[in-house]
């Protein structure tokens, strides 16, 4: 009698204990569904921030992202949105998404600089210091910014990035560095234009009275900090060429 008593507590702690662990089990699902539906309910963008923006308006950007208002903050995919607004709108550079609950959802932009035309086919490519096409613009347009000569754009289409033929493959890099640093250097408003003269060196149009000669492996940064120190110790009648191709610069005036 004493075994069968003690097997049948036994069955009834076992059942006790299985009953108790399904009852935990269904209490976290109840409060997990209520936390997902509060989550869809409440949590709604009805407030869309947009900023950083001025080629593109609030409402182009907040269209390409494929976002609406009463669109629920925890189902948006931040990823996806950024990727279609770099992808519809090309001079967008780079996009930053944020949430703020408990109606807040916030586009954070930031616009590509034209800086440089390249002329092909009777099209003038706009592009930006990282080499991005950024539009096809009007031959008159494209005189206010850098010209630049000596190389083959490949298949150019909006928003990607510059492709130049296999004999020119190098240059991409090439360019895309020396743009930077111009632009980093604050002489890129002073930029007339940039010609690949052969394989070996940048031929720089400069103040619209210098050409300036930079070797296409050189160390841009440091090489237009300098041509900026050469151009100072120069009056403003100075005319002529500025070699930077080796180690020390030389001016040769052009009526030598």
């Amino acid at each position: 009698m004493a075994n069968k008593s003690s097997s049948h507590s036994s069955r009834r702690r076992r059942s006790r204990r299985k009953s108790g662990f399904l009852y935990k089990l269904l209490s976290a699902a109840i409060i997990c569904a209520a936390l997902i539906m509060a989550m869809i309910v409440f949590f709604k963008a009805e407030n869309i921030q947009v900023s950083g923006n001025q080629k593109y308006t609030g409402e182009e950007i907040i269209e390409a992202a494929g976002v609406a208002v009463g669109d629920n903050l925890f189902l948006i995919n931040k990823f996806t949105m950024a990727n279609q607004i770099l992808k519809k709108l090309p001079y967008i550079d780079e996009v930053r998404i944020n949430r703020t609950l408990p109606d807040t959802l916030t586009i954070e932009v930031t616009e590509c600089t034209p800086l440089a035309v390249i002329a092909q086919d009777s099209k003038y490519w706009l592009i930006d210091k990282n080499g991005k096409l950024l539009e096809n613009i009007s031959q008159a347009a494209a005189e206010s910014f850098i010209q630049i000569t000596g190389a083959t754009l490949l298949a150019p289409s909006e928003g990607t990035i510059i492709a130049f033929s296999e004999e020119d493959r190098d240059k991409k890099a090439q360019l895309s560095a020396l743009l930077t640093a111009l632009s980093d250097k604050g002489a890129a408003g002073d930029t007339q234009s940039i010609a690949f003269d052969g394989s070996s060196e940048f031929r720089i149009g400069y103040l619209e009275r210098f050409t300036v000669r930079i070797s296409v492996s050189a160390d841009f940064e440091y090489k237009v900090e300098y041509l900026l120190k050469v151009v100072e110790q120069l009056t403003d009648y100075d005319q002529g060429t500025i070699d930077l191709t080796g180690d020390a610069a030389y001016f040769i005036p052009a009526s030598s």
